[in-house]
């Protein structure tokens, strides 16, 4: 930070900076040190050796952490097609673990949404009744009873129409 270039570029000192210097993307940079992260120097290294690339070393950083071990070790020995064998394994395994998480989301985002809706049923018929309940309070007795007797004739032929079969 605080240097000047010949042309007066002055840097600021940033890691993006620091790696256009040394002609590598930030991107790549940072991937490199996950990567150092996630499996270590020894295993990196055989791990290049074999020729495994950045797309495949992504994926393998995003497995549980002891089926990562599981490929270190099997790097460490530096047989690639061992290599490749376990990862294919544990790849296909570990999507269809993801397939059926997805399959059970989408069952428990159903069983919400039919939840919610009869949710959303019981409280409009909890509504209506608490209205009809307001109405009837207000209401004159005799003018109450014939609209109790009402809805009741109404309710009545409702239930005769589906047991006698509409």
């Amino acid at each position: 930070k605080g240097k000047s270039t010949s042309n007066g570029f002055e840097f600021c000192g940033t890691w993006k900076e620091f790696f256009d210097l040394l002609w590598v993307s930030h991107e790549k940079a940072n991937q490199d040190i996950a990567n150092l992260k996630a499996f270590g120097e020894e295993a990196l290294e055989s791990m290049s050796r074999m020729g495994i690339g950045y797309r495949e070393m992504r994926q393998y950083r995003k497995l549980p952490e002891d089926q990562k071990l599981a490929l270190l070790e099997v790097a460490k020995t530096g047989d690639k097609d061992s290599f490749l064998d376990l990862a294919e394994e544990i790849i296909a395994r570990h999507a269809k673990e993801k397939e059926a998480l997805g399959q059970e989301l989408e069952e428990a985002k159903a069983e919400k949404q039919a939840t919610d809706q009869l949710l959303e049923n019981k409280n409009k018929r909890i509504d209506q009744l608490e209205r009809a309940n307001q109405r009837i309070k207000t209401m004159p007795a005799d003018e109450a009873a014939a609209a109790l007797r009402e809805e009741a004739t109404k309710y009545l032929n409702e239930t005769q129409g589906m047991v006698q079969g509409r």
